[in-house]
Order: C-alpha cells, then sequence, then structure tokens
C-alpha cells in the first residue's frame, strides 16, 4: 500500500498490511470472533506485551450530534489548533479526537464526549467486550479512538505497543456496515481489521526466536555419489527440525570447517576417503572444547534423531 501523504515519523510511504475482512453478520458475535482472532494472532507470533484499545461510534445519528457538537466546541478556539487539526474539523471532525497534539488533547478534555450521544445498548455492548476480555488481555475503553476513515460505524478497535512509540498501532479495524452501499453495493453488514507487517516485524525481537539447530555437512575428497546424498536424505528425513547445511564446494576440510563456524552451525559431520570406503562419518562438535568420533552411518542417523 501507499500513502498519499507525507508520512508521518514512524511510518512509511510504502507499506504492507494484512487484512481480515468479516461480511454479512450485524453487531454482535462478529465482534467477539475478531478481538479473539486478534489475540491468537498476538499469541501464536509472540507478542505478549500490548493493549486494545475499544470504543463504540454509535449510529449515523449519534455521529452527526456528536460532530455538530465538537465543530460547535472548538470554532471559538480554532486558532488554537493545530494547522492538520483545523483542516481535520473542517474535513472530517472526528478525526480532531485522533489528534498527537498535547494542546488539542488539552483542549478536548472539556469538550463533549462521545459517549454522551450513543445509546445505552452501545454503551453495554462495548462494557461486555471488555468484560469477556480482561482475563485475556488489556482491554481499555478508549472515548477518543475513532480510527482514521470516516466509514467506520459501532465498534472502532487498536491493538497499541508502547515499544513503538508515537505511532504505536499494530493492528486495527472495526465495523463499516454503510460502506458498500457508498460503493455503489447492496447493503451489507461488515466488520475487519488490518495488520501492519512493518510494524510487526519492527516488535518481533529475533533474539527471542530459538534459532534452528545447524549441523553442517562436509563432503571431504571426491567421493561424491548417491551413496553420500543417501546419507544426507537419510538425516534430513530423521529429524526435520535441524537444519543440515551442506558444503558442497571445493575447499580443504579446514576451509569448510571455517564455513561451518561462521554459518552458525554447532556440529559437522565430514565424510572422508576412509569414512566413505568403511562406512563411516566423522561427528564433530565445533564448540570450543567440542571433540569429535568416528560413527557408523546407523549410529550418526540415531544420534542426529535424538539431538
Amino acid at each position: 500500500m501507499f500513502r498519499y501523504e507525507r508520512p508521518q515519523k514512524g511510518r512509511f510511504r510504502q507499506f504492507h498490511q494484512v487484512g481480515v475482512e468479516y461480511l454479512g453478520f450485524e453487531e454482535g458475535i462478529a465482534e467477539y470472533e475478531l478481538i479473539s482472532m486478534a489475540l491468537q494472532i498476538n499469541k501464536l507470533i509472540g507478542i505478549s506485551d500490548y493493549t486494545i484499545k475499544i470504543n463504540h461510534l454509535g449510529d449515523r445519528d449519534a455521529k452527526e450530534l456528536f460532530c455538530d457538537s465538537l465543530v460547535t466546541f472548538l470554532k471559538p478556539h480554532i486558532n488554537e489548533l493545530d494547522k492538520k487539526d483545523q483542516a481535520r474539523l473542517k474535513s472530517n471532525p472526528l478525526r480532531v479526537l485522533d489528534s498527537k497534539e498535547k494542546s488539542t488533547q488539552e483542549l478536548l478534555k472539556e469538550g463533549p464526549k462521545f459517549q454522551d450521544f450513543i445509546s445505552d445498548h452501545s454503551k453495554l455492548f462495548l462494557q461486555n467486550l471488555v468484560d469477556a476480555y480482561s482475563n485475556q488481555c488489556d482491554i481499555q475503553i478508549d472515548q477518543s479512538l475513532v480510527r482514521g476513515l470516516d466509514y467506520y460505524t459501532g465498534i472502532v478497535f487498536e491493538t497499541v505497543s508502547q515499544n513503538l512509540g508515537a505511532q504505536d498501532a499494530f493492528l486495527g479495524g472495526g465495523r463499516y456496515d454503510n460502506l458498500s452501499r457508498q460503493l455503489g453495493g447492496k447493503d451489507m453488514h461488515a466488520i475487519g481489521f488490518a495488520i501492519g507487517v512493518e510494524r510487526i516485524i519492527e516488535l518481533l525481537n529475533i533474539e527471542k526466536i530459538k534459532q534452528p539447530l545447524k549441523v553442517g555437512f562436509i563432503i571431504a575428497g571426491e567421493q561424491i555419489d548417491k551413496k553420500t546424498y543417501k546419507i544426507a536424505d537419510d538425516l534430513r528425513s530423521a529429524n526435520n527440525s535441524i537444519i543440515l547445511d551442506s558444503f558442497l564446494s571445493e575447499g580443504s576440510l579446514k576451509s569448510q570447517l571455517r564455513r561451518a563456524n561462521k554459518n552458525n552451525c554447532s556440529y559437522a559431520i565430514i565424510i572422508g576417503e576412509e569414512e566413505h570406503k568403511n562406512d563411516q562419518v566423522i561427528w564433530k562438535d565445533l564448540s570450543e572444547d567440542g571433540g569429535q568420533e568416528l560413527l557408523t552411518s546407523k549410529e550418526v542417523l540415531d544420534k542426529y534423531t535424538n539431538l
């Protein structure tokens, strides 16, 4: 995707998103399904330090009444607003709530509250969502949350992390029941969210991800034949959680061991001319004080399987 406007700090002109859309279901179980999915995604990729912020934008009438009230409140203070917020007030007043300007946020503390314009049913639905997930994650009602697009109706939500700085949202979405009709289609209930791929990558601490074990497979000499490759194939089949790093280029044993160390191999399996002739291999521990041993093909297969 590409942004039209000049990107703010922490945002990219070109970026990537993964989207989830849930079409044809009115407000209710669909919201629970999507928040559950967001929790599972975070769990599966190893993100635990985050907060889910949710809000309810009510129906069309509630949004219009609130926007009118907000504009009436802010007009006398127009010169106190940042230029970007002044433009938002004219084009999409709801976006002012999402302003990052401290002066605007201070001003809004005295302004109208969205919760005063939505129905009791909407307030209850919002609270029920918080109650349902509060034992699984940090989930909060944020009355300033409106999302960046004005087609949202009903529930909106963001998943944020303080580790991302000012641009802290890495997953966000909400309900957009009117969008299909606005685009010329039929009336259709809809809710969805998008995940910022670059922000997910930024959150992932590569050092915390367990790296797979690597074993170097070194052929010393010219005895490359189907028997040698059969050993490599058997090893890969026996334990596919290990990366068997084959070194096929010519070079001395010393240079190939140096390459295995550089590639972060923990062990090396070496087949020289004598080993090839006697159906044996050398198993070498590549740690600083590691030793080596001579094994039969069956023994090395057992050792590799149980690493």
